[in-house]
């Protein structure tokens, strides 16, 4: 999977600007232009990479639900990280020149590059 790093950062702070009290699924996640693969997709690596706690469900035909429950402290700093555009645009820049291809490299980066 190629990694488009707008939609990631869109994606995670979308998810951490939720204020609701029911839980964030991934179907509150699309709109008309994403595909719900795609922002599954997504919601897998954020929780491989411990960016939010999230009960997924698979059903017997083989399709999936996720229920986010939280952003987890990891989660915060990342989305917190990503929020100033003038930030953004700046290690953007650096990450697609330097070619980062893993996601677990992306959250490092923008981590380490905050703190």
């Amino acid at each position: 999977m190629v990694i488009n790093f707008d939609f990631a950062r869109n994606l995670i702070l979308k998810i951490s600007s939720y204020e609701g009290f029911d839980a964030l699924t991934d179907e509150d996640l699309l709109n008309e232009n994403t595909p719900i693969a795609k922002v599954q997709a997504y919601l897998d690596l954020f929780i491989e990479e411990e960016l939010i706690s999230a009960k997924v469900k698979t059903w017997l035909d083989g399709s999936k639900t996720y229920e986010i429950r939280y952003v987890t402290l990891k989660g915060k700093h990342f989305s917190d990280s990503l929020k100033n555009p003038n930030f953004w645009q700046k290690y953007k820049k650096k990450i697609t020149q330097k070619g980062i291809n893993f996601f677990t490299d992306f959250v490092e980066k923008i981590i380490l590059a905050k703190l």
